[in-house]
């Protein structure tokens, strides 16, 4: 699996632990409430997009780009992650 971030990270499978030390530390996990404004499927793709308000008041948009193997499959390959403020 690859994952891209806002800042052009890319990390890869062979990175797993460092993947889930960014998850961790995302912004995500300091929100106070979510606002998903879509989920868009197509094929093997998929998006979703929306608003989150941090417990420190800050206002942060998001948008989540899932590439999975095959269309149907359950199993991501790539995720694209885009935040801003």
């Amino acid at each position: 699996m690859e994952w891209l971030t806002l800042n052009l990270k890319m990390l890869r499978n062979t990175d797993r632990e460092k993947m889930f030390e960014d998850v961790k530390n995302n912004k995500f996990w300091n929100a106070k409430t979510m606002e998903i404004d879509s989920v868009i499927t197509h094929g093997k793709e998929a998006c979703v997009y929306g608003r989150l308000k941090l417990r420190t008041g800050e206002d942060l948009v998001f948008c989540e780009v899932f590439i999975f193997t095959s269309a149907g499959s359950r199993v991501i390959d790539t995720i694209h992650s885009y935040q801003g403020f």
